[in-house]
């Protein structure tokens, strides 16, 4: 059977305005590519429904999908979670206070969401208390980025 970096995609997503990415559609999965900004090594993901696909590279990085929880490390990507409708998803978030989002203050307010300190000095144990799927990180001021 051959790895993904072998096999050929069935199709690719078509973008017109997003640069940052790319997806191709396999079989049992989607390839995503999210290119590194400031010019360093891409990522790449693969992204899986239900079993993870055994035709996978021993060292990819492989996600089940969709995510039912999140924490974040930027008080702006609360919009973006927002207008995609995962706002609920949510549990933790760094810089709490900085948030403006109403819904997102009640929920913060109730303790529903973990605040996880400052994004330039993230809490690690509360991060990974929350054992949340996916963790949206910033590489905005990163030195490794």
């Amino acid at each position: 059977m051959a790895f993904a970096t072998e096999a050929k995609a069935d199709s690719c997503m078509h973008l017109y305005y997003a640069k940052g990415f790319a997806v191709e559609y396999f079989p049992e999965y989607k390839r995503l590519t999210i290119h590194n900004p400031w010019g360093g090594k891409s990522a790449v993901y693969y992204l899986y429904r239900h079993q993870k696909p055994e035709n996978l590279p021993e060292d990819a990085q492989a996600i089940q999908i969709p995510l039912n929880t999140i924490a974040t490390t930027s008080c702006t990507h609360i919009g973006f979670l927002d207008r995609l409708g995962l706002l609920a998803s949510v549990k933790g978030s760094c810089n709490l206070s900085m948030v403006y989002h109403p819904e997102f203050r009640k929920k913060a307010a109730a303790s529903l969401v973990v605040d996880l300190g400052d994004n330039y000095s993230i809490n690690a144990e509360k991060t990974l208390s929350l054992q949340v799927d996916a963790l949206i990180w910033s590489g905005y001021g990163q030195q490794d980025a």
